[in-house]
């Protein structure tokens, strides 16, 4: 599936019912790479897991957020991420799913727009709107067309 594997991966299995349950409540449908990837690994963190942004800096994608947590940490949970995301308060773009973020801020997701479903953003929830919230879809930028793609691409960070 990927050439890069995951780590610390939570040892609470994912089932099919789990993902249908979030798929109604948050009337979404997964792609079939996420699908796969919370079946087989629910959440973790990518080994290699460095990508170069436009700019040239290093950006790092920490943890892909589990169905469910062994722990009970709901905050850290997708259904947590998917309820802040779709808040009518809430300034995050509606046409984005976070799946994984940083230490940083920035948030890694998933598109539902139906052109590039499944294509993968990322977007730094540090941004200041200022009084414009419309503009939050300013800060998506686009990485990769799947997450398999996403995946391939990270890579191990030479400064450790």
């Amino acid at each position: 599936m990927y050439k890069n594997r995951l780590l610390y991966l939570e040892k609470s299995k994912v089932k099919e019912n789990d993902l249908k349950d979030i798929e109604e409540t948050y009337n979404i449908i997964f792609p079939d790479s996420f699908r796969k990837h919370y079946l087989m690994y629910n959440g973790g963190c990518p080994e290699k897991n460095i990508f170069i942004d436009k700019d040239g800096d290093k950006q790092e994608c920490g943890y892909f957020y589990a169905i469910k947590r062994e722990d009970g940490d709901t905050g850290l949970e997708l259904k947590s991420m998917l309820k802040a995301n779709f808040d009518e308060e809430s300034i995050f773009p509606k046409w984005l799913v976070r799946f994984a973020d940083n230490i940083m801020g920035t948030e890694y997701c998933w598109s539902l727009r139906k052109e590039e479903y499944g294509a993968i953003y990322y977007w730094d929830c540090d941004v200041n709107l200022g009084d414009d919230p419309t503009r939050s879809d300013d800060y998506a930028v686009f990485l990769a067309n799947s997450l398999e793609e996403f995946m391939n691409m990270l890579i191990e960070d030479d400064e450790e």
